[in-house]
C-alpha cells in the first residue's frame, strides 16, 4: 500500500459528515479528515451544502500523521483546474407585505432632489 504525502492531489470518498468536518477514505484505504475550514474560501455554516455522503472528491493532502497515516485535506486549497466546492446562495423569501417601506418612500423625493442638485454642481 503507497501512502500519500504532502501536497499530494487525491480522490477521497467521503464516509461521514460532521459538524466539525468530513471523514474521508483515500483509495488506497487511508482514513482521513477535512475540516470544515478546509472546504471553501467562503463561509461555511452549513457543510452539508458543499459535500454530500459517499461523494467522491478530489482534495490536496495537508498533512499525513506517521504513526496512524491518517491524512487532514484540504479541498480550498486546490489549484485552477481541479474540481473545487460548489458554491451555494440562499436565498430569502420576504413577504412584501411584512415590511414597512414607508420610510423609504418619504424619503425618495429628497434623495432624489439631492441628487439631482449634485449633478448639477
Amino acid at each position: 500500500m503507497e501512502n500519500y504525502k504532502v501536497n499530494d492531489i487525491i480522490d477521497v470518498k467521503i464516509t461521514a459528515i460532521r459538524d466539525y468536518g468530513a471523514l474521508i477514505l483515500a483509495d488506497n484505504m487511508q482514513k482521513g479528515l477535512l475540516h470544515i475550514s478546509e472546504v471553501s474560501n467562503l463561509f461555511v455554516s452549513d457543510i452539508n451544502e458543499f459535500l454530500k455522503l459517499d461523494e467522491t472528491i478530489t482534495v490536496k493532502v495537508l498533512e499525513v500523521d506517521n504513526a496512524t497515516s491518517f491524512l487532514k485535506v484540504s479541498l480550498k486549497q486546490l489549484s485552477t483546474g481541479t474540481k473545487k466546492a460548489k458554491k451555494h446562495r440562499h436565498l430569502e423569501v420576504v413577504d412584501e407585505g411584512e415590511i414597512d417601506f414607508t420610510v423609504l418612500k418619504n424619503m425618495l423625493p429628497t434623495w432624489i432632489k439631492n441628487a439631482k442638485e449634485q449633478n448639477n454642481d
